[in-house]
């Protein structure tokens, strides 16, 4: 028994690793380690990737025009519209099917259009009732008085086949006298950047070469063509719920100019009449909407300009941070700029503002969408920066109804654009 149990205590000591004349034995595993605690896990967008179709519906070239061209969704069309083009024929206009790309018409600024032979601003139109409205010139008519003169108005063209519906002349103006060695008031009709269904918004301006240019919108019917309202030393530029935002002078001249600064202002919708102006300030420019504001910029061009949010029914300001003096885009209810390496954002419906790293550093905002936004690079984020999906096709120009339209880059460097189906 005893040697047994004298046998069990060598063999204990063996496999302890200690040798009976006191060398070390084998060394023992070491014991395992906690890895450290990794970092937080990526946040998740706050948003969903936008989800565009797998292939572009169609694609076209732009053209060798150094100037930017507009394209945009017009009801169930994309009218491309060149502003300056080269050559005698000079700028264009195309309307395309959105769905197929196939071209309906396209029109050139030299082109005589209509039964009067009028010509067309391509890059000076809207979508309204289902029609596109122009802004027409017509050099070759005679005056009450018999002297040969100019006209200009509104001209409304179908979408479908570019046949023209009607014709409204705004003014009518005499032509120089070239014995004359002061040139006479200049007149022009413009329309704004947006109408809708019950109005179409244009302004008149008659340039003097001695004192300041004088301005006046008008709303008209798109039913029966009658002037609503007018009103005198107010440019019109966009509609927003009941009122219509643009510009009126300010008292600050221009360098070596007889006009002065714009300030931005609003009028009644329904009257013309002025509701609330920016006059307090020396020069403000409009910038892009909210669902409850509009981004103004006080002070444009000089070291510190100021970005403002302004209630369009009130003239309501709310200052906003001065990182925010950089350029930037808003939609919705989100305002967002960026800095060199930072993104700011700011919720109109919350008062919040945010700031976060560029995934992209200088990647600057191009635009925002339902609470995205989109860097300069094509790349996506949502408010605090993060990621959302891989990058878009190329710089986005539009979503609506249901398309989305880029600008791409073509074979032998030549620029384009594509249309992409959209799931809103």
């Amino acid at each position: 028994m005893r040697k047994t149990s004298l046998v069990l205590v060598l063999a204990g000591v063996l496999l302890t690793g200690v040798a009976c004349d006191g060398e070390p034995g084998p060394a023992t595993s070491a014991p395992a380690t906690t890895p450290p605690p990794a970092g937080p896990p990526p946040r998740a967008p706050l948003v969903e990737p936008i989800k565009l179709s797998d292939r572009p519906l169609w694609t076209s070239p732009i053209g060798e025009d150094e100037y930017l061209p507009r394209f945009t969704v017009m009801g169930d069309a994309v009218v491309h519209a060149t502003p300056h083009g080269v050559g005698p024929a000079g700028s264009v206009l195309v309307v395309h099917d959105a769905a197929t790309g196939a071209v309906r018409w396209s029109v050139r600024k030299s082109d005589r259009i209509g039964p009067n032979r009028v010509t067309l601003d391509p890059d000076n139109v809207q979508h309204v009732r289902g029609l596109l409205i122009a802004a027409y010139q017509q050099k070759d008519v005679r005056l009450p008085n018999g002297r040969p003169g100019r006209e200009e108005g509104l001209v409304a063209l179908s979408m479908r086949d570019g046949g023209v519906r009607w014709q409204l002349p705004l003014l009518q103006d005499r032509i120089d006298d070239p014995m004359k060695t002061e040139p006479e008031p200049y007149k022009t009709v413009s329309l704004a950047e947006t109408s809708n269904d019950e109005m179409i918004l244009a302004t008149i301006r008659t340039r003097h070469h001695d004192r300041p240019t004088e301005q006046s919108a008008l709303a008209i019917s798109p039913v029966d063509r009658r002037t609503l309202w007018t009103a005198p030393g107010f440019e019109a530029v966009q509609i927003i719920g009941g009122v219509v935002l643009g510009e009126v002078p300010s008292k600050r001249p221009l360098v070596n100019k007889q006009d002065t600064t714009p300030v931005t202002a609003a009028v009644d919708a329904r009257t013309g009449a002025r509701r609330w102006d920016l006059l307090n300030r020396d020069h403000t420019v409009l910038g892009p909407r909210t669902d409850n504001g509009v981004l103004v910029t006080a002070q444009p061009g000089t070291s510190s300009p100021t970005k403002i949010l302004v209630d369009p029914e009130t003239g309501r300001e709310t200052a906003l941070s001065s990182l925010f003096g950089t350029t930037c885009h808003a939609e919705g209810r989100l305002i967002a700029c960026a800095t060199d390496t930072d993104l700011h954002t700011y919720d109109t419906a919350t008062g919040v503002t945010e700031r976060a790293p560029l995934p992209v550093p200088g990647a600057h905002v191009s635009r925002v969408w339902r609470q995205r936004v989109i860097l300069r690079d094509n790349v996506v984020v949502d408010r605090a920066g993060t990621r959302i999906g891989g990058p878009l096709p190329g710089r986005p120009r539009e979503f609506r109804d249901g398309y989305a339209l880029f600008e791409i880059s073509l074979p032998d460097k030549q620029k384009g654009f594509a249309v992409y189906r959209l799931s809103e």
